[in-house]
């Protein structure tokens, strides 16, 4: 008499369990990467503006004492 494995034995069906887990890695993954353009985005943002404001108050600076 041969028996016949479940699905789930061989693999082929993964427990809801699992499904949910993987799924939330997967969101997760991506928020992550959302998040780490945002942060690059907002930095880089910061930094020009930053050059720019500073550039301008050393100009007025310059001006005024000129």
């Amino acid at each position: 008499m041969k028996l016949d494995l479940p699905d789930i034995a061989k693999g082929k069906i993964l427990p809801p369990a699992i499904q949910q887990k993987i799924h939330k890695e997967m969101m997760d993954k991506e928020l992550r990467k959302k998040q780490f353009r945002h942060d690059w985005l907002l930095a880089t943002f910061s930094a020009v503006l930053g050059g720019i404001f500073g550039f301008i108050a050393s100009l007025m600076f310059w001006i005024v004492t000129k």
